[in-house]
């Protein structure tokens, strides 16, 4: 098959290279292209398909390994996410009964329940660091400012194919083009 890819890449070249010189000027060069163009997209298909005959064992082979892999290590993804949530929940509370332990021995003005507060240290877990990070949950999309919005191209341009000139889309503009076709 590689001496077969090396022939069509000639080939493939040498009309890149005719077409970058021509120009169409009469209706016999456009039919003449016309029939380039139907076997351009000949070409196109046959390499398409023979694409596809290597490419679909290979994907094959990585979708059943895939799979495979995914059957061993969901449960343990499960257990993982399960751990850390755990985790998290027992480090806030041990966190939240410090504070109020600190609060009680702040106000008892005993010096003594300040040293034994400070001296119970969290435990360790060898491996295992907790730390507090910052998220968030959208609640409201409209009050969102435009910067951390994305625009969802696929329906605009759904809008477009089925209202035409007649889209109108804020912030957007609607325009004719013309595009060429062709069936191989």
């Amino acid at each position: 098959m590689s001496t077969d890819l090396t022939t069509y890449k000639k080939e493939a070249n040498e009309i890149l290279g005719d077409l970058r010189e021509r120009e169409i000027t009469s209706d016999a060069e456009n039919a003449v292209c016309g029939e380039l163009l139907k076997f351009v997209k000949g070409r196109l298909a046959f390499l398409k398909v023979e694409k596809e005959k290597i490419l679909k064992p290979q994907r094959d082979a990585v979708e059943a390994t895939r799979e495979l892999f995914h059957q061993v290590s969901s449960p343990f993804e499960e257990a993982e996410a399960l751990l850390k949530a755990r985790m998290a929940s027992f480090f806030e509370a041990r966190k939240e009964q410090e504070t109020k332990l600190l609060t009680e021995a702040l106000k008892s003005e005993s010096p003594r329940e300040l040293v034994d507060l400070a001296s119970r240290a969290a435990p360790v877990v060898q491996g295992v660091s907790m730390r507090e990070v910052y998220d968030f949950v959208v609640e409201n999309e409209a009050l969102v400012p435009a910067e951390y919005r994305s625009i969802d191209e696929g329906k605009i341009r759904l809008m477009v194919k089925a209202k035409k000139d007649q889209a109108n889309i804020p912030g957007v503009r609607v325009f004719k083009r013309t595009v060429v076709a062709s069936r191989s």
